[in-house]
């Protein structure tokens, strides 16, 4: 929309202002007064839409239709600001002259005040010609006349194009008066037939339920169902080695999510620039390991266009005892293939030993519950781990996740608000 040029100008004022100024609204005001802000914009775009314009705003442009709404009112005025005006005197000086009423008017002021209202009218008709040029295929005249009026002032657009114009106008438009019409409050005569009120309005409410059982408002996210005490990448390792690790794990799922937009031959010089960017030196081996997962012919489903990337998932899980469990969650990788969905979850960590999930089972059993219940069991989930430092891809095992999710529906598993 245009009115976001303007917003835009000023705000960037305004912090041009703070950066320079001590903070003041009635200061940043007399600034803004004091300079001269113009905003280009390019006035021939068709943007669909009418375009309400001064004739001065209009010099220049061209457009199929134009409007001239306001022809009937009179050169000049009798306004206080053309009381005064300013004459020329025999010696070549320019001296203030008042514009007395006409009954008062000696015959300088006179000559004086006619020789204004030309140079105002000769200035008037050079705009008439600029607006009347404005338009390419029909130029609509129009205008409206004051209560008391019945003809517009001689020197007025609309006379000086009547007196013109007259006979090569295509076609003169009128709008005749229409008498108005008051109807008779009939209201109280229209019969009242309104059906008996059913049965549920006038019933108290029922007590909500718990949405969430004896949970509360908590809603838990499946990464928070891993057991943190057993495996997870990263145990026993300081708190900036940590921090370290987690900035390059969302540097690799960032780059996992958006390089398969890529040419594969645009791929390598991506994630390059990507890693120096965020991770500066020392980005040899990482470039080397997001490479061959690209490239690996096994992972190629994974990262086509039929895959979602950091796909969200959410929904609530019915415990043995009937309370709801809330999750919420994103799924590194999704996708769906003739066979099954698969999901797939990177891992940046050291990979451990054992490839059968490990801590990271409970994350995974309640990510595949939920897309279960997503699909109404129409196909078989598969789940698998990722692990970007050696590109090693584990399938987890399908009758342990059922085992792991039992636990969690059954109360056994402890759960931690992420």
């Amino acid at each position: 929309p245009e009115i976001d040029d303007p917003l835009s100008e000023l705000l960037r004022l305004a912090l041009a202002y703070e950066a320079t100024h001590a903070a003041s609204l009635q200061g940043f005001v007399h600034w803004l007064r004091q300079g001269s802000q113009d905003i280009k914009r390019d006035m021939e775009a068709r943007s669909g839409a009418v375009r309400i314009m001064t004739v001065h705003g209009a010099k220049g442009l061209e457009a199929p239709i134009v409007f001239l709404p306001d022809t009937c009112r009179a050169v000049g005025g009798s306004g206080a600001e053309e009381r005064m005006q300013f004459a020329e005197t025999p010696g070549g000086e320019t001296v203030p002259l008042w514009r007395a009423s006409q009954n008062l008017r000696d015959s300088y002021n006179a000559a004086q005040v006619e020789a204004a209202r030309q140079t105002t009218l000769q200035e008037e008709k050079r705009l008439l010609y600029v607006a009347m040029t404005r338009a390419r295929d029909r130029l609509y005249i129009g205008g409206w006349l004051p209560k008391g009026r019945t003809q517009a002032p001689a020197d007025s657009w609309y006379s000086i194009l009547n007196e013109n114009l007259d006979g090569a106008a295509q076609q003169a438009l009128a709008a005749g008066e229409q008498p108005l019409q008051k109807a008779d409050d009939e209201t109280d005569a229209l019969p009242v037939n309104l059906p008996d009120a059913p049965h549920w309005m006038r019933a108290a409410p029922h007590e909500k339920p718990d949405r969430y059982g004896f949970f509360g408002n908590k809603i838990f996210s499946p990464s928070g169902l891993a057991d943190r005490g057993d495996g997870v990448a990263g145990r026993g390792l300081d708190d900036e080695t940590l921090r370290a690790a987690a900035a390059r794990g969302r540097v690799v799922h960032k780059l996992l999510e958006i390089l398969p937009r890529y040419e594969p031959a645009q791929r390598h010089d991506a994630a390059k620039a990507y890693l120096t960017h965020h991770l500066g030196a020392d980005i040899d081996q990482l470039l080397h390991q997001i490479m061959a997962l690209l490239n690996d012919a096994e992972l190629a489903p994974l990262f086509s266009d039929a895959a979602l990337a950091e796909a969200p998932i959410g929904g609530f899980l019915t415990r043995h005892d009937g309370t709801k469990l809330a999750l919420s969650g994103q799924i590194d990788r999704l996708v769906e293939t003739n066979e099954a969905v698969l999901l797939v979850d990177f891992k940046t960590g050291t990979p451990p030993e054992a490839t059968n999930g490990g801590a990271y089972l409970p994350q995974m059993a309640a990510y595949r519950a939920l897309m279960q219940a997503a699909l109404q069991n129409e196909k078989p989930v598969k789940c698998a781990l990722i692990w970007t430092q050696n590109g090693r891809i584990d399938h987890l095992d399908e009758a342990a996740l059922e085992e792991i999710l039992a636990d969690i529906l059954g109360g056994t598993r402890p759960l931690e608000n992420q």
